[in-house]
Parts: C-alpha cells; sequence; structure tokens
C-alpha cells in the first residue's frame, strides 16, 4: 500500500488506562469513544487506514488524533479544543403567567 508506513505510538500505561476507562463507561461522548479507540489501534501498531475503516472515520482523523497526542497529550487528542467567538447563553426558564383572576371553571 503506498503511503507513509504505520509506525506504533508509544501511550503510557497511565494513558492507556484512561482511555480503557472512557471505552467502558455508557456515558462517553462518541466523539471522544471514536478518539479513544483510535489511540487504542494505534498503541497497538495498526496501520491508520485499517483503523479509519474498522470506526468508519476518515484516515486524516485518524492522522489528527495520534499526532495531536504526540505534540500535545491525552486531553489535547481526545477533546475538542475551544472555539473562538461568544459562549451560549441559557437563560431558566420563564415562570408560567398566574391563573386568570374571575374565570369560573366549567361545570
Amino acid at each position: 500500500m503506498p503511503g507513509p508506513h504505520p509506525r506504533r505510538i508509544d501511550v503510557s500505561v497511565e494513558h492507556l488506562e484512561v482511555v480503557r476507562r472512557h471505552l467502558r463507561r455508557g456515558t462517553t461522548e462518541r466523539r471522544v469513544a471514536d478518539r479513544a479507540r483510535i489511540l487504542s489501534f494505534a498503541a497497538q501498531g495498526r496501520a491508520p487506514g485499517e483503523i479509519a475503516r474498522g470506526l468508519g472515520c476518515g484516515r486524516n482523523t485518524v492522522w489528527r488524533t495520534t499526532q495531536r497526542y504526540e505534540a500535545e497529550g491525552l486531553d489535547a487528542a481526545l477533546y475538542d479544543r475551544p472555539r473562538s467567538g461568544r459562549r451560549r447563553r441559557i437563560f431558566p426558564p420563564r415562570p408560567h403567567p398566574p391563573p386568570s383572576v374571575g374565570v369560573q371553571p366549567a361545570e
């Protein structure tokens, strides 16, 4: 297969345990779980194309995740970077209007 040969990335034992914990939890966000699987498979020495096909993502996603892990660490590889722009504001729910005065229930 043309292109760069796969190389095994060195994932520390502590980081592998965090990755496995993310994969065992049922509440892990999908994109975080996919990135954790990418790191787990890359640590086993699997080729980026093989990882991408197995997870249904692009090879660029695999390359980007492994490169971010090597350059910036586990948190940078698993989680999105902060977005620019104003944060969303979530307002508390409005109180219900009081019942109308003088309205008699139907009999």
